[in-house]
């Protein structure tokens, strides 16, 4: 390597004329040579100056050339120092070494040693870069072992060593924690100390083999009994250590406790086998067919009705079993079920191997992958064959039927769908004053007022739906009659609607008991509101992480529902809403539910499906709100982020844009199974910064002065569990309460 400038070299030296000459001599080397004339000069100018080598006679004024030595020393490292001396004495050039001079030369009686300084200068510079080198290794060595050691301290899994024998030789603290020991209780215990025979035999097996191939084993799994007699199952990645002659030393490794991983595989595996047993013992036939529609699996009860043993049907088309007159009808069902991923309660016929003949409902479901392609389907044959004999009896009951509604206390009446009477029994003559009202009009029975009231429930009728209310009607003698009217829609054999049943209860002498039956329906809406705290309730049992989660939305929502000054019918509904939003996630498998770690796509694909799973359990419901389209789309967001439909902006209903806030703030301040709970703080800037781009701006303005006392925020008024009904009407009236009552309307969980 060139030198950018000459070497500078300090020779301290009483004798001028030999100072000068080696000046000359190394000057025209290429060195840069200082002269001091004695050692405390020497010792000054080196101070002072910067020099690469220091020349330095024994014999010298004030120090000698030891001392000089010994000073330039005592501050530091010695510069690349030459001891140069004409008297010869060994004892000085030892301790000139000693104290750390790089050579040491005598002077002869010539100048013969002048032509050794340059190769001694260079050996003395060698020497330095050596030393330097050297300081600069074990620094770094020093600090890469801080750093090893700093991870090792550090790092929440267990790393160890052992000796070739098992025994622990080095450990960090993670381990001490997987096992229970103290350091000092650990050290030289060997593996053996800590499990049972058959797991010390599969450890031992495990590592003999890393020994002898030499390869790592990254996954050996074994359970270990702790200090306090506790179990737990460890996963170790193990490797041999060798030394730098390549011989084998020992063994180092990670170890990971895995207890709660193998409970859950363990559970999996339970899951999976219930679910096999299910299938294999549902009574309804049940089949897994591939993407295409080929049978993979079928159960018992499919292979009893068919006739076939399972080797016969798996690997055959689904519509093997089906009847050729449906063949076209199945064929679009199943095209219907690869694009939609689902098929409901479709009506087809299949045939079995000895030609019998059986009427089922087709229901296919489909298990997609992560992404979204489907893996497999899962086809469920509900067996409606003795329903529909059962149909065909029951036409043949007619006329007992009849015989059963003229002893009724109640009129019964059946009409076409122009309102013309067709049959009455006894009793509704009675109420018309009429012996032969068939072939008349209804409406000739009621007065304008209650013409429309008729119309207005024929037309839900004609539309299929039953419904229940009262008319006046009157009769051919003048008198007016209060009746209850029960009317149910008929339909033919195809389903067309042919005309409508009514059971008319003269209630007019129960005037009276008006406020009887106000009470009544007061306790009946009571029952209703506890129903539905009844059913969050058998939602959250099944997740001890969200208890008390339903409710608390649902007096949340309440509570915005307030502040924005809806409707008390609306906010009726939106409280109902809150309550069942989360029905759904009884189609959710429990253990995806508290799953404290990470969720797979699979798994965020099951937690996904639960708005919907709701919305198919409430749509049955004939609620006078929008309950189940709350409950679908209170996952929906605003920019259309959300799920499961991607809706966006005026698409998502209000009653879910009030139900996703309420939703939000209530999951973050309480606890889950794979975090702890935010502060209630965190949930309003969580709700502030996205107001207007994921929440409606009205409902986190609204949210934000209920959850910063803005507004009175009260015990839900529509609980059945928290005051009596008069109390809770009382309620409104309360400008303030107690903390507690506060939030528990938040829904403390």
């Amino acid at each position: 390597m060139v030198q950018s400038e000459p070497i500078r070299i300090l020779y301290i030296e009483d004798d001028p004329g030999l100072a000068r000459l080696v000046q000359k001599r190394l000057g025209r080397a290429g060195y840069s040579v200082d002269i001091a004339a004695d050692g405390e000069q020497g010792i000054a100018q080196y101070h002072a100056d910067s020099y690469d080598v220091v020349f330095v006679d024994q014999t010298l004024p004030v120090y000698d050339g030891l001392e000089v030595i010994r000073i330039l020393g005592s501050n530091g490292s010695l510069p690349p120092t030459v001891m140069i001396t004409g008297t010869g004495d060994e004892r000085v050039a030892v301790e000139a070494m000693k104290l750390g001079a790089g050579d040491y030369i005598v002077k002869d009686a010539g100048t013969k040693y002048l032509e050794l300084l340059p190769s001694v200068i260079v050996k003395v510079l060698q020497q330095r870069r050596a030393v330097e080198e050297k300081q600069r290794a074990e620094q770094t060595l020093r600090k890469n072992e801080q750093k090893y050691r700093t991870i090792l301290e550090n790092i929440t899994e267990g790393y160890f060593e052992n000796d070739l024998h098992g025994n622990f030789t080095f450990f960090n603290d993670s381990l001490l924690d997987v096992y229970g020991y103290t350091k000092d209780e650990l050290l030289h215990m060997n593996y053996r100390q800590f499990m049972d025979q058959e797991n010390a035999t599969k450890v031992y097996q495990a590592y003999n083999k890393i020994y002898s191939t030499g390869e790592a084993d990254r996954a050996i799994q074994f359970e270990i009994i702790r200090k306090d007699e506790t179990r737990r199952w460890l996963e170790n990645s193990v490797s041999l250590m060798r030394d730098k002659d390549g011989k084998p030393t020992g063994f180092r490794g990670i170890s990971r406790d895995v207890t709660e991983r193998k409970k859950m595989e363990d559970a999996l595996r339970e899951s999976e086998e219930r679910f096999r047993q299910f299938f294999e013992n549902e009574p309804e036939y049940c089949y897994m067919t591939s993407p295409e529609g080929i049978i993979l699996d079928i159960n018992n009860a499919a292979l009893k009705m068919l006739g076939y043993t399972k080797e016969e049907l798996v690997g055959k088309a689904l519509q093997t079993v089906c009847a050729p007159e449906f063949l076209p009808q199945f064929e679009q069902h199943i095209a219907h079920w690869k694009k939609a991923g689902s098929i409901k309660d479709q009506e087809i016929c299949v045939v079995s191997k000895d030609g019998r003949r059986r009427t089922v409902l087709l229901s296919i479901g489909a298990v997609r992958d992560e992404g979204g392609k489907i893996v497999y389907g899962v086809s469920v044959q509900r067996d409606i064959t003795e329903h529909k004999w059962m149909e065909e009896a029951l036409q043949k009951t007619e006329e007992h039927l009849r015989a059963i509604l003229e002893g009724a206390s109640d009129g019964f009446l059946y009409m076409d769908k122009e309102g013309t009477i067709l049959m009455t029994n006894e009793r509704m003559k009675e109420i018309f004053a009429d012996p032969h009202p068939e072939g008349k009009l209804l409406s000739a029975f009621c007065d304008e007022e209650n013409q429309k009231i008729l119309a207005q429930n024929l037309k839900a009728r004609w539309e299929g739906k039953g419904t229940v209310y009262e008319i006046v009607l009157t009769d051919a003698e003048g008198r007016r009659h209060n009746l209850l009217v029960s009317g149910t829609p008929y339909r033919d054999k195809q389903g067309v609607i042919q005309g409508a049943f009514g059971i008319y209860h003269d209630a007019t002498r129960e005037r009276e008991t008006a406020r009887i039956i106000s009470e009544h329906k007061e306790a009946l809406k009571n029952s209703f509101f506890g129903t539905a705290e009844a059913l969050s309730k058998v939602i959250e049992d099944r997740d001890p992480y969200t208890s008390g989660h339903s409710a608390g939305v649902a007096g949340l929502v309440e509570a915005i529902a307030r502040q924005m000054k809806l409707p008390e019918d609306q906010i009726t509904g939106i409280y109902i809403a809150g309550l069942l939003h989360d029905i759904g996630k009884m189609a959710v498998p429990v253990e995806i539910l508290v799953k404290p770690g990470r969720l797979t796509e699979m798994e965020m694909s099951l937690i996904r499906i639960h708005p919907q799973a709701g919305y198919e359990i409430l749509q049955g419901i004939d609620f006078p709100w929008p309950v189940a389209q709350a409950t679908l789309q209170h996952h929906e967001r605003m920019d259309g982020s959300g799920y499961p439909h991607g809706l966006r902006g005026d698409e998502i209903i209000q009653e879910a844009r009030i139900l996703a806030v309420a939703d939000v703030v209530n999951a973050m301040t309480h606890h889950r199974p794979y975090r702890p709970a935010f502060s209630l703080q965190d949930a309003m800037e969580e709700i502030k910064e996205g107001r207007g781009r994921i929440y409606d701006p009205q409902v986190v303005d609204a949210c934000l002065e209920v959850l910063e006392g803005k507004q009175s925020f009260i015990t839900s008024e529509y609980s059945t569990t928290s005051t009596s009904p008069q109390l809770r009407r009382d309620s409104k009236k309360s400008s303030t309460l107690p903390t507690t009552t506060r939030m528990r309307s938040v829904g403390r969980r």
